[in-house]
Protein backbone atom coordinates (compact mmCIF):
# COMPACT_ATOMS: atom_id res chain seq x y z
CA UNK A 1 0.00 0.00 0.00
CA UNK A 2 1.40 3.42 -0.88
CA UNK A 3 2.09 5.91 1.97
CA UNK A 4 -0.68 8.17 0.65
CA UNK A 5 -3.24 5.36 0.72
CA UNK A 6 -2.10 4.41 4.23
CA UNK A 7 -2.65 7.93 5.52
CA UNK A 8 -6.08 8.09 3.90
CA UNK A 9 -7.05 4.72 5.40
CA UNK A 10 -5.92 5.79 8.87
CA UNK A 11 -7.64 9.14 8.56
CA UNK A 12 -10.88 7.38 7.68
CA UNK A 13 -10.68 5.02 10.66
CA UNK A 14 -8.58 6.83 13.24
CA UNK A 15 -7.95 10.49 13.65
CA UNK A 16 -5.42 13.29 13.35
CA UNK A 17 -3.06 11.78 15.94
CA UNK A 18 -2.80 8.53 13.99
CA UNK A 19 -2.28 10.36 10.70
CA UNK A 20 0.55 12.40 12.24
CA UNK A 21 2.11 9.22 13.66
CA UNK A 22 1.94 7.50 10.24
CA UNK A 23 3.49 10.50 8.48
CA UNK A 24 6.32 10.60 11.03
CA UNK A 25 6.94 6.89 10.41
CA UNK A 26 7.00 7.47 6.65
CA UNK A 27 9.61 10.20 7.07
CA UNK A 28 11.79 8.27 9.52
CA UNK A 29 12.23 5.19 7.29
CA UNK A 30 13.72 7.44 4.61
CA UNK A 31 16.13 8.92 7.14
CA UNK A 32 17.25 5.39 8.05
CA UNK A 33 17.61 4.13 4.46
CA UNK A 34 21.16 2.94 3.75
CA UNK A 35 23.38 4.68 1.24
CA UNK A 36 23.87 2.71 -1.96
CA UNK A 37 27.03 0.63 -2.24
CA UNK A 38 29.66 1.55 -4.80
CA UNK A 39 28.96 0.06 -8.20
CA UNK A 40 31.40 -2.61 -9.36
CA UNK A 41 33.37 -2.08 -12.55
CA UNK A 42 31.04 -2.42 -15.53
CA UNK A 43 27.92 -2.11 -13.38
CA UNK A 44 25.51 0.76 -14.15
CA UNK A 45 22.54 0.10 -11.90
CA UNK A 46 21.81 -0.63 -8.25
CA UNK A 47 18.14 -1.31 -9.00
CA UNK A 48 16.16 -2.52 -12.02
CA UNK A 49 12.46 -1.70 -11.76
CA UNK A 50 10.09 -4.04 -13.55
CA UNK A 51 6.38 -3.27 -13.31
CA UNK A 52 2.94 -3.51 -14.90
CA UNK A 53 1.71 -0.31 -16.53
CA UNK A 54 -1.17 -0.05 -14.03
CA UNK A 55 1.50 0.43 -11.32
CA UNK A 56 3.46 3.09 -13.22
CA UNK A 57 2.60 6.06 -10.93
CA UNK A 58 3.73 4.14 -7.84
CA UNK A 59 6.90 2.92 -9.57
CA UNK A 60 7.78 6.43 -10.77
CA UNK A 61 7.47 7.63 -7.17
CA UNK A 62 9.70 4.76 -6.01
CA UNK A 63 12.19 5.71 -8.74
CA UNK A 64 12.27 9.29 -7.44
CA UNK A 65 12.78 8.16 -3.84
CA UNK A 66 15.60 5.77 -4.76
CA UNK A 67 17.32 8.39 -6.94
CA UNK A 68 16.98 10.87 -4.08
CA UNK A 69 18.94 8.44 -1.92
CA UNK A 70 21.71 8.16 -4.49
CA UNK A 71 20.80 4.86 -6.14
CA UNK A 72 21.31 4.38 -9.87
CA UNK A 73 17.96 3.07 -11.06
CA UNK A 74 16.98 1.52 -14.38
CA UNK A 75 13.46 2.58 -15.33
CA UNK A 76 12.52 1.89 -18.93
CA UNK A 77 10.76 5.18 -19.58
CA UNK A 78 13.80 7.12 -18.36
CA UNK A 79 16.64 5.03 -19.83
CA UNK A 80 15.31 3.62 -23.08
CA UNK A 81 14.74 5.71 -26.17
CA UNK A 82 12.25 4.78 -28.91
CA UNK A 83 13.73 2.08 -31.11
CA UNK A 84 15.89 0.45 -28.40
Amino acid sequence: MSPCRSVVAIAATGGADQVEERMTTAISWQEMAPDPPALAAGQRWHVFLSYRSVNRPWVVHLYDVLRGHGYEVFLDQVVLVPGD
